[in-house]
């Protein structure tokens, strides 16, 4: 079993724009592997018929050590 110690970053953005609209930190010891894992965020105004991007990162991760995500 791998063991992610970090922080992940969930970042959404309009696709396209540069500007998150929302960023939420998880628990990297709680995301198991082949589990889903709900990600929650305060909705987003006239998001209808838009497309966004998501972007998942390790908060802190290093050159040296990293988790795969």
């Amino acid at each position: 079993m791998r063991i992610n110690s970090c922080q992940v970053r969930v970042i959404i953005r309009e696709l396209g724009q540069n500007n998150p609209l929302r960023v939420v930190y998880l628990d990297g010891m709680k995301l198991l592997d082949n589990r889903f894992y709900a990600v929650e965020f305060e909705p987003i105004a006239d998001s209808a018929d838009k497309t966004y991007q998501i972007e998942l990162e390790d908060a802190f991760a290093e050159t040296v050590r990293s988790n795969s995500i």
